[in-house]
């Protein structure tokens, strides 16, 4: 699942960024970084929700 939220965050940042007007490579480069940032934000939320009691 958190996968497929970064993939989503990924694609909408490249959408974003093609529309800004940058060059596909830089695109690319940006949505990778927001796909990265997104995934281990994911991975640390999960690892928190699951080392609370309760």
């Amino acid at each position: 699942m958190a996968v497929l939220i970064s993939a989503l965050v990924a694609v909408a940042t490249i959408a974003l960024a093609r529309w800004n007007g940058s060059a596909l490579p830089a695109a690319f480069i940006q949505g990778g970084i927001a796909f990265a940032g997104s995934l281990t934000l994911c991975c640390a939320m999960l690892a928190f929700l699951r080392g609370s009691p309760g």
